[in-house]
């Protein structure tokens, strides 16, 4: 990778392998003709991860924001470090046109950062990554319009909630609840209600 990571490691320590892991999860869904939805994966300290969840499929933008909102109820009261958000989405290119492109916003209290890799598929769908593409910007530095400016608003208003109105049972609960996919990292223990299994487990992986 030519991206240059450094200042985004003093918030996520292992953002290089943490993005080389979503890119293969993001090739293993167009394999199979699947759709990407997105990933919010919460960290406890800069090489920590403690809980992964992915929103049910949602008919449009405006929905998804809405069930990643849902989700964003988590990071205050977990005491979260930071958190990794992917989404798979388009941008233009030099010429106008619409190129696919894997976005990844690391997002913390005081800093915020989305990561562009753009990229493109042949007919069965394997990915060829434009690394001479790749970008790095913080968001605190520029200036962003349409969905990627609401993204990051939304992402503002739940780092910076000073009263969390919901416990992480609470939350993982309702997630459970409503279909989202939940993932616990290894020495991260915690009970909620798991709607798949219809009872009160102890998640630990």
């Amino acid at each position: 990778m030519t991206l240059d990571l450094e200042n985004i490691k003093e918030t996520c320590s292992i953002i290089e392998d943490e993005i080389s892991v979503l890119q293969q999860t993001l090739q293993e869904h167009l394999i199979n003709d699947h759709s990407y939805s997105p990933m919010i994966t919460f960290f406890t300290s800069p090489d920590t991860r403690a809980l992964a969840v992915v929103p049910p499929n949602q008919p449009s933008f405006q929905d998804t924001l809405v069930r990643m909102s849902e989700i964003f109820y988590i990071y205050s009261p977990l005491a979260s470090h930071c958190c990794v958000i992917s989404i798979d989405s388009t941008i233009k290119n030099d010429q106008g046109s619409d190129i696919d492109c894997f976005h990844v916003f690391v997002i913390s209290e005081e800093q915020g950062y989305v990561i562009m890799l753009p990229y493109s598929k042949d007919s069965s769908n394997n990915l060829t990554w434009h690394s001479e593409d790749f970008t790095a910007q913080n968001i605190l530095d520029t200036e962003f319009q349409g969905q990627t400016k609401e993204m990051i608003n939304l992402f503002y208003t739940f780092t910076h909630l000073n009263s969390p109105p919901f416990t992480v049972n609470e939350c993982l609960s309702y997630l459970s609840h409503v279909g989202a996919a939940i993932l616990v990292f290894d020495s991260f223990k915690i009970n909620y209600y798991n709607a798949e299994k219809q009872d009160r487990n102890e998640i630990k992986t």
